[in-house]
């Protein structure tokens, strides 16, 4: 009986040995994004589905980027002092503590947020009273993907409302400046028919028709009107915004976020119209109070949009950016 036992605790103690010994690089994946988890708090955008994990920052910087440029750091947008990027997760120490950089804060987790309906807004009211439908206005949507061929964001067949449309996780050229990541389409692309892109969660589109459809896409048997958005003349400019994380999650990083309305704004300046743009999508954690450093790039931006008139920004509804 003696040996028996000897014999049991023997292996026993022999499994324990191999499982020490392997375990660690069995796990190697899940203990890196653990001590992430660990050291960041749970509501920061951080992409793990490269060897080493990523996330977005916002900067502000007394001015001098040379010590960002020297790091290799790809700036994404730049806005007065601010400025979006991102890194791998063990540059956050190191970018922080620069001479250079004034403040610091990691972009966090945005979840999508699909407001109400347009009569409830008592929008078809105010579009009769102002005799306004939208039309020689950009509306700007920072969501998911588009559904490009409905045809409530088209004027006919082949012929788009949409101006623009940046898909952030797009692999293929061209990616706008000064981003280089994404794919960008403009009318053209989208007309002939070279614009690839398909909606997969919806939101996007159904954020886009509260918004700006034109209600052409309905069977009821009812006048397009019934089922117009708010801006049904508009034209359009699409950024399907890169979640920074699990796609499967569903949920956005606050960097992207503002890439996207950057890059809007940069397009209504170009084209010298005025822009309204919708993000429905929010935060739940920041002062929310106008202080934080997405807060105060996005009044920055369009403070001094150079459209016909000032740009507007809706972010949000129960937790705002």
């Amino acid at each position: 009986m003696n040996n028996a036992k000897r014999l049991f605790t023997n292996i026993i103690f022999g499994f324990l040995l191999v499982m020490i010994w392997i375990f660690p690089g069995i796990l190697h994946g899940k203990e890196i994004y653990d001590t992430v988890k660990a050291d960041i708090p749970t509501d920061c955008a951080i992409d793990f589905s490269k060897d080493t994990p990523t996330v977005g920052l916002f900067l502000m910087i007394n001015g001098d980027f040379t010590e960002l440029e020297q790091m290799g750091v790809n700036i994404h947008s730049k806005i007065g002092n601010i400025v979006t990027v991102r890194v791998p997760i063990d540059m956050i120490d190191t970018i922080a503590s620069l001479p250079s950089v004034l403040s610091c804060e990691i972009a966090k987790k945005a979840y999508p947020n699909l407001n109400v309906s347009t009569p409830f807004v008592r929008a078809p009211l105010a579009r009769d009273f102002f005799d306004a439908n939208g039309s020689g206005v950009i509306v700007g949507i920072v969501d998911d993907a588009i559904d490009i061929t409905n045809p409530d964001f088209k004027y006919g067949p082949n012929d788009s409302r949409i101006l623009y449309l940046w898909n952030q996780w797009g692999t293929t050229a061209p990616s706008p400046g000064p981003y280089n990541y994404g794919t960008e389409y403009t009318k053209d692309g989208i007309d002939n028919g070279s614009a690839n892109l398909v909606d997969y969660f919806n939101h996007g589109t159904m954020v886009a028709g509260v918004a700006a459809g034109s209600g052409r896409n309905n069977t009821a048997g009812v006048p397009d009107s019934a089922y117009a958005g708010i801006a049904y003349g508009a034209n359009i400019i699409s950024v399907w915004a890169r979640q920074g994380t699990d796609s499967s999650l569903n949920m956005f990083a606050a960097d992207f976020i503002l890439d996207g309305i950057t890059y809007i704004v940069d397009k209504a300046n170009n084209l010298n119209m005025p822009c309204v743009i919708n993000v429905s999508l929010s935060l739940k954690s920041g002062p929310r109070d106008g202080t934080s450093l997405i807060e105060a790039a996005i009044d920055s931006l369009l403070a001094n949009h150079t459209g016909k008139r000032p740009g507007h920004c809706r972010c949000g509804g129960k937790w705002r950016i």
